[in-house]
């Protein structure tokens, strides 16, 4: 099996888990070209999977802001990785490949902070990355 390793990175707060869940929300999308995309993250019970993010968000939105389980959305405390299982059913003789989306806490992409050189580690092993840009927030900081 192959494996894919992909960085979200961002600011703290610029919406990193919520590209990655939106991503994941489309995965019923790609059925119809013949792939099968499994959340593997919580086979193990240690964190939430990309579905828990999803209806997080799903709530938020419904409940215009005022979301009881507003807690979901208060941003990455730490490295998590969540790793999906991407298959392509039409063909048999073709192994899944692991994609694993290794998402940070903003605050670690600052060269002050004391995880910083772990995750210029991990930003290495990576194959791909995912930049998440807040725009109005980059609006409302260049205004002050």
């Amino acid at each position: 099996m192959s494996e894919i390793k992909v960085m979200m990175f961002g600011a703290s707060r610029s919406g990193k888990t919520s590209i990655l869940a939106s991503m994941y929300n489309k995965r019923i999308e790609i059925t119809k070209y013949g792939f099968t995309l499994r959340d593997r993250t919580n086979e193990k019970g240690e964190q939430d999977s990309l579905l828990d993010s999803v209806n997080g968000m799903k709530n938020l939105l419904e409940y215009g802001g005022k979301c009881p389980r507003m807690g979901a959305l208060t941003g990455t405390r730490g490295v998590f990785d969540y790793t999906l299982e991407l298959e392509y059913s039409l063909y048999k003789d073709i192994n899944p490949t692991t994609l694993t989306f290794i998402d940070v806490a903003g605050e670690f992409f600052n060269q002050k902070h004391e995880k910083f050189n772990d995750v210029c580690k991990l930003v290495k092993d990576c194959q791909i990355l995912i930049v998440a840009v807040d725009t109005p927030a980059l609006l409302l900081a260049k205004a002050k």
